[in-house]
C-alpha cells in the first residue's frame, strides 16, 4: 500500500467511493454532479490536502483535510454558486429538509476555535480493519504538522460507534457534540505532536 496526493484523474474514483460508503450523509444525497464539483475543489484548492491509499492502482481509501474549513467552503460557494443553484433547487424541491441542511452547510466551520479539520475520511468497505484509515490519518497529520498546524478537529455521527472508537483509539479528545443534518455529531480534537 502506498499513500500519495490525489490527482484530478482520480476524481471519478473518489466520488464513487464517497457515494457508496456514505450513503446516508447529506452531501452524497446532493448527487454525483454536486460531488464532482466538490471533489474537484478538494483536489485543486490550496486550502485542502487530499491523500489516497492505493494497492497498485486501486484506490482503497482517501482523506481530505482543510487548513481553514470556513474559508474553503466560502471559496467553493463563491466560485460555483451559479452551478449549484439548479443542482440544489432540484434536491430541495424533492426533499424540503435539504433547505435546512443547506443553511447549516453555508455556515459550517464558522466561529470555531480550530480552523483545521478532517473533512472526509473514507475507506472502501472490504479494506476496513487493515490499517488503511490509520495510515490516511497519520499521513494527513504529518502534512498538517509540516504546515505548522498544532491542532485539528474531526466530526463524526455520534451513533457511528466504529468511527468514534477509531478517533478515540487515535487519542482524539471529545471536545463537543452538536446537532447537524438531523443527527448528533461528536467533534474530536487532535494535536499534531502525537
Amino acid at each position: 500500500m502506498i499513500s500519495r496526493s490525489l490527482t484530478k484523474d482520480e476524481i471519478p474514483y473518489t466520488i464513487n467511493l464517497h457515494l457508496r460508503t456514505l450513503t446516508d450523509d447529506f452531501l452524497p444525497g446532493l448527487g454525483e454532479s454536486f460531488l464532482s464539483i466538490l471533489h474537484q475543489e478538494f483536489i485543486s484548492s490550496p486550502l485542502t490536502i487530499t491523500i489516497g491509499i492505493f494497492d497498485k492502482k486501486l484506490l482503497l481509501g482517501f482523506i481530505v483535510g482543510s487548513y481553514d474549513t470556513s474559508l474553503f467552503f466560502k471559496s467553493v460557494i463563491q466560485k460555483h454558486w451559479l452551478k449549484f443553484i439548479p443542482l440544489l433547487l432540484i434536491r430541495c424541491i424533492r426533499k424540503p429538509i435539504n433547505i435546512k441542511f443547506l443553511w447549516q452547510s453555508l455556515f459550517y466551520g464558522n466561529n470555531r476555535k480550530f480552523s483545521a479539520e478532517i473533512l472526509i475520511i473514507i475507506v472502501c468497505q472490504k479494506n476496513r480493519r487493515r490499517g488503511v484509515g490509520s495510515k490516511l490519518f497519520f499521513a494527513l497529520l504529518d502534512k498538517f504538522k509540516a504546515q505548522g498546524i498544532a491542532n485539528f478537529i474531526v466530526g463524526t455521527h455520534a451513533g457511528n460507534l466504529i468511527s468514534n472508537n477509531f478517533y478515540k483509539k487515535l487519542k482524539g479528545k471529545l471536545m463537543y457534540s452538536t446537532f447537524q443534518f438531523n443527527k448528533k455529531w461528536n467533534y474530536y480534537l487532535f494535536t499534531t505532536s502525537l
